[in-house]
């Protein structure tokens, strides 16, 4: 019998260890590419899920503003008027310079484009500065 050392020298031994971890890899490889694609089906039925919700919500929207301007209650001009403006003040709003997050050291509104994450949480850049 030969020694600890000759057993890491036969090939044979080596081609078997490898063949064997990689057998193990290919395996693990397989079980989280099983659920990676089980967890991707679940969100495209939960996409497919919401986008017929918002088809819904949208014909309803539609539906009402019509019933609305059949009333004589609103202008269906004005409110999409309405509704392109409020989009268009959100979208500018949610941009990381114009939105506004508290100062985790201060506690004041600050642009989040001037802070910094820390492990306290969102810090703004004068805090930043002081603590350096």
């Amino acid at each position: 019998m030969g020694s600890f050392l000759d057993m890491f020298l036969d090939g044979d031994y080596v081609a078997q260890r490898d063949a064997n971890n990689a057998q193990h890899t290919a395996h693990d490889a397989l079980f989280y590419g099983e659920l990676a694609l089980k967890n991707v089906d679940q969100l495209r039925d939960q996409v497919l899920a919401r986008r017929s919700q918002i088809r819904d919500l949208g014909v309803l929207v539609a539906t009402l503003v019509k019933m609305l301007g059949e009333a004589n209650v609103l202008d269906p001009k004005v409110v999409r008027y309405r509704v392109d403006a409020e989009l268009e003040e959100r979208a500018e709003a949610a941009k990381p310079a114009n939105r506004m997050v508290a100062c985790t050291r201060c506690r004041n509104q600050v642009p989040a484009a001037r802070t910094e994450m820390t492990e306290d949480g969102m810090v703004c850049d004068l805090c930043m500065a002081h603590a350096r």
